[in-house]
């Protein structure tokens, strides 16, 4: 009681088996299971009751970037850079959820949500060459880049800034002006601005590091799962039939023109497809861990990250399936593309056209 009232903005604690003793039996006699067990109650009761609330702005932002960056194949159109097309794609869905929908309609933001990874990436793929002096060198030299020169990481940042600033003013001339009515916006920058005020003032700068971080994990993993997902499906004619046969089932039972998060679990074939893909276009390095026991792994142990990751990937790929017909450029089974251990962006073409309904 005492922790509820003073901890507020901690994480929340799980109820106890049995009053005095708590926990105490299960956490010594079974303890991974005991773990288990709690990690999966807080999944489902935390993070299953926002995805709620965030599957339709998923799908009506999904909606609009999909229009925006493919449109209309009444004709065949080969795409040759896919996967910067996606992260295109992925970047309206996911600005609208982390920091709003009235933002998803900024283009500078979204193409700091887009490309910000990527160009983090570029900067971390520089060799180690100043190793051979001090092991220290080269992280020295890689904080002074991206701090003290031109790198686009610095425009990304202070894109972010900005945003942040209008509109924590915006939101705290609210809450003034409507006082205990006021509403907190239900997207997850303002978890951010809740953890990150104290006496009254939010640490802006803190808060831009926990947006870039997020940004960082979650248009990598979704933007190159999507593509990798669509070049399998492109050159596996195979599966066709199967998948928009559940895409086409699925469409039928929808009730007022949305996805509910029980029509996403409904996408058995789909999610099936997708984990078969992701084993596969894997990178190689990523393999040494398959024969660790972890409790927030890959497949069914995922973590809260990847199952957001998940939720936006299924509603994307289901959007594009439903709309267009989907083939790789030459008609064959496009195969991963390595740089040493790491996957690297393929540069095969992928053709869309539309289905006709």
């Amino acid at each position: 009681m005492v922790n509820n009232i003073f901890l507020k903005n901690e994480p929340p604690i799980v109820p106890y088996a049995f009053p005095f003793i708590g926990h105490t039996i299960d956490y010594f006699t079974n303890t991974e299971n005991f773990i288990k067990k709690c990690h999966k109650q807080v999944i489902r009761e935390e993070l299953s009751n926002d995805m709620r609330q965030y599957t339709t702005r998923i799908q009506d932002a999904a909606k609009k970037s999909i229009d925006k960056y493919i449109g209309d194949c009444k004709t065949q159109k080969c795409i040759k850079l896919f996967q910067q097309m996606i992260q295109q794609i992925v970047a309206i869905p996911v600005v609208s959820v982390i920091v709003g929908e009235d933002l998803s309609n900024d283009d500078e933001l979204v193409n700091t949500f887009a490309h910000l990874t990527q160009d983090i990436a570029s900067a971390l793929s520089l060799p180690p060459f100043l190793n051979f002096i001090h092991p220290s060198l080269h992280t020295n030299f890689f904080v002074f880049r991206m701090k003290h020169t031109n790198h686009p990481y610095k425009k990304h940042k202070q894109v972010i800034i900005d945003r942040i600033i209008r509109i924590i003013k915006e939101r705290e001339h609210k809450k003034k002006e409507l006082g205990s009515t006021w509403k907190p916006p239900a997207d997850i920058l303002q978890l951010f601005i809740n953890v990150s005020t104290k006496d009254g003032l939010v640490d802006v700068k803190k808060v831009a590091d926990c947006l870039i971080d997020i940004i960082f994990a979650a248009m990598h993993t979704t933007s190159n799962a999507i593509s990798n997902v669509l070049y399998e499906y492109g050159g596996r004619p195979e599966y066709w039939k199967e998948l928009f046969e559940e895409n086409q089932k699925i469409s039928l039972e929808i009730k007022d023109g949305y996805l509910t998060s029980k029509d996403i679990n409904n996408m058995i074939k789909l999610d099936s497809f997708i984990r078969e893909t992701l084993k596969y276009w894997n990178a190689i390095g990523r393999n040494v861990l398959m024969y660790i026991t972890e409790i927030q792994g890959t497949d069914s142990k995922t973590s809260p990250g990847r199952f957001f990751a998940l939720h936006v990937i299924k509603i994307i790929l289901y959007l594009l399936i439903e709309k267009y017909k989907i083939v790789t450029e030459n008609g064959t089974i496009v195969k991963p593309v390595f740089a040493g251990s790491f996957l690297i962006p393929n540069s095969e073409g992928i053709i869309l056209e539309n289905r006709k309904m």
